[in-house]
């Protein structure tokens, strides 16, 4: 008798079947493009990430707009396909800050300037 197959790493771009199944945290980061996103990104990689349960029982899906022009999309594209944990969400990044009460706080607290585009697709 062998021993059963270890199910693959929970990725971002899991199966939705695999992640209800198996996920018991899915972490939405926020995250910016350009050389500072990408540094940020490396940096969670190489540590917090590589925690026991991150592929394990949870998943992490970095947040980034969709909309930027087409060469920082195909670089964005290419570390997305070689790490697998980033979500393109379809709204244009906003510098804005929200500080409005928030839905996700029960509107009892204000955002904390999370980038708007982020609150408002995610949340």
């Amino acid at each position: 008798s062998g021993a059963a197959a270890a199910s693959p790493p929970l990725r971002c771009d899991s199966r939705v079947r695999e992640l209800n199944a198996r996920a018991t945290l899915l972490l939405g980061v926020p995250s910016l493009p350009g050389s500072r996103g990408r540094a940020r990104r490396s940096s969670a990689r190489g540590s917090w990430m590589r925690f026991g349960a991150v592929g394990d029982s949870a998943a992490v899906c970095f947040l980034l707009s969709a909309l930027h022009a087409p060469g920082e999309m195909a670089r964005l594209a290419a570390e997305a396909r070689r790490h697998r944990d980033m979500l393109f969400l379809p709204v244009a990044e906003s510098h804005m800050l929200f500080r409005q009460k928030t839905r996700y706080s029960n509107f009892s607290s204000r955002g904390r300037g999370m980038p708007t585009f982020k609150q408002y697709a995610f949340f």
